[in-house]
């Protein structure tokens, strides 16, 4: 059976099946399309062609096809979509959420490259909800910064920050040079900081989660709402983070570190 070239114009098509062999036409199909994903002719997050293109391709019906994409479901290589198809499946990150949550930590831990991008900051007022986290009053002014993060590359989370003023003033200049909440909360004073609160929930992205994080409109996000203290328990720190749904797995930490 000869290799499958996605890019490929349909007349240099040629998939042939072993009819012959005694394993299942749908199994040779199932292990062919996992070879190219394997070798990267299919990246992460891209949709595969339908199940009639690919019952062409391989001169045989929608049910084995159908039977074949089922079983690299299963192995978790590809995810389905209702009314939307069959996407490549994207490498799941593994998020430990506990009394010391750390973005670079967590991302070390797997030897995934990442990085953060200041996509927005301003200073605001902090109305109802961002004054009951910092625990300050809803017309008093915050710090607030809006960072992309991404690993290997990929988008994996956009965060929305508040910092209480005027503690934490100029706050995003500080990120720009070093690229990390716990430098930049070192430098200004905070020595170390703890998670006190998370919660989580899942919804439908806006239009511009969508586009950042590389989403379909379809697709949900795990947002997260946590919030930081420091060594005397003051609030530093409130963020709502949203997540790529299928890009992140949160592990719960149940005890004191």
């Amino acid at each position: 059976m000869s290799g499958l070239n996605p890019h490929a114009d349909d007349s240099d098509r040629r998939f042939l099946l072993d009819r012959s062999h005694r394993s299942p036409l749908w199994r040779q199909i199932a292990s062919a399309l996992e070879r190219e994903i394997v070798r990267g002719h299919f990246s992460q997050g891209e949709r595969l062609p339908t199940e009639s293109t690919l019952a062409k391709w391989y001169s045989v019906n929608r049910h084995t096809v159908r039977r074949a994409l089922s079983h690299l479901q299963e192995r978790a290589l590809v995810r389905s979509e209702k009314g939307r198809g069959t996407f490549v499946s994207e490498h799941v990150v593994e998020y430990l959420v506990s009394r010391r949550t750390r973005f670079s930590d967590n991302l070390n831990r797997q030897n995934c490259s990442h990085d953060g991008i200041l996509i927005d900051h301003k200073v605001v007022e902090a109305g109802g909800a961002v004054s009951r986290a910092l625990q300050i009053q809803p017309t008093a002014q915050v710090s607030m910064l809006e960072i992309l993060r991404k690993a290997e590359g990929r988008p994996l989370s956009l965060t929305t920050h508040y910092f209480p003023r005027p503690r934490f003033a100029g706050l995003h200049e500080t990120f720009l040079k070093t690229g990390s909440i716990t430098q930049c909360l070192g430098a200004h004073g905070v020595a170390d900081y703890f998670r006190e609160e998370t919660r989580i929930l899942t919804r439908q992205p806006t239009t511009e989660e969508a586009r950042l994080l590389g989403l379909t409109r379809y697709r949900p996000v795990l947002e997260t709402r946590s919030v930081n203290v420091d060594e005397l328990g003051v609030p530093v720190d409130f963020g709502i983070t949203r997540y790529g749904g299928g890009k992140i797995e949160l592990v719960i930490k149940t005890f004191l570190d």
